[in-house]
């Protein structure tokens, strides 16, 4: 319910602050009460998610820091000149998002998917090929419009040769 409780609360002198939005998230605000501050127009499961994301982001950023004193076997860097995008045992995965049949696309439907899917937390944006269809040519034209709109990583996904060889002529 989109309403805000200061008015009410002002009235009757009381606290009044706004609880979850559906009835099966009061177990989770039950659990977490004594961690969130609730708010007068903001219903308490958002309160806990956008909590929940800051703690998830401060320990992330916490094993980042500690694997990169120990690159080995089992750490990495993706590719250290272009990212920091790392693949470790205590790492989350990167998140890759992939643009399906791409050769077949317009360059700006592929230029808005790939700015969506960054904008959504990509950190990789896969080149998505035409089963039985290979066009090398427009994977090189791909992956230069991807790089003049972004300094994102890309992959490719395609089984004909041909075009991943395009994708690595094209570096």
């Amino acid at each position: 319910m989109q309403w805000d409780s200061t008015s009410l609360e002002e009235k009757f002198s009381i606290r009044i602050r706004k609880g979850t939005e559906f009835a099966s998230d009061l177990p989770s605000l039950l659990k977490n009460l004594d961690n969130v501050e609730l708010s007068n127009n903001i219903p308490a499961n958002k309160l806990i998610e956008h909590s929940g994301e800051a703690l998830y982001k401060q320990v992330v950023k916490e094993q980042y820091n500690t694997v990169k004193e120990d690159l080995g076997a089992h750490t990495f860097y993706i590719n250290k000149e272009k990212s920091d995008i790392m693949i470790g045992r205590n790492l989350p995965p990167p998140i890759i998002a992939e643009i399906v049949n791409c050769t077949s696309k317009s360059d700006k439907s592929i230029i808005k998917k790939a700015n969506h899917y960054i904008k959504s937390g990509a950190d990789i944006i896969d080149l998505g090929c035409v089963s039985n269809k290979p066009n090398p040519l427009r994977i090189k034209e791909i992956i230069q419009i991807l790089r003049e709109n972004s300094n994102t990583l890309l992959s490719i996904d395609s089984m004909d040769s041909s075009e991943i060889l395009a994708a690595i002529d094209v570096n």
